[in-house]
C-alpha cells in the first residue's frame, strides 16, 4: 500500500507499518515513550485524521500485575472515548 499523503511534502513520509485492516498507517516518528509502550504518529485513512498509534510491549506487561491493570485502565478509557 502507498501512503495517500505522500504528495503533501516532507512533513508526511511513507508509512512504515499498517494495521491488519489497512485502515491505519504508522509513521516512524515517535511522539512519546514509556517503560511499557511507545507512541507513534499515525494516520486514519478512513477518517483522514492523524492518530496516536500505541505499541505495547506485552512481554513486560504480562509479568507485572500493576502494569497489566494500568493497561486495562487505559483500554477502558479509550473505549469510553468512542
Amino acid at each position: 500500500m502507498m501512503n495517500h499523503l505522500s504528495y503533501l511534502g516532507s512533513d508526511y513520509s511513507e508509512f512504515v507499518k499498517y494495521d491488519p485492516s489497512g485502515r491505519y498507517g504508522r509513521y516512524s516518528e515517535v511522539l512519546g515513550k514509556g517503560s511499557s509502550k511507545t507512541v507513534y504518529r499515525g494516520f486514519d485513512e478512513y477518517e483522514g485524521i492523524e492518530v496516536a498509534w500505541n505499541q505495547v510491549k506485552l512481554y513486560d506487561i504480562l509479568h507485572s500485575p500493576q502494569e497489566l491493570e494500568r493497561l486495562y485502565s487505559e483500554i477502558d478509557l479509550l473505549i469510553r472515548a468512542l
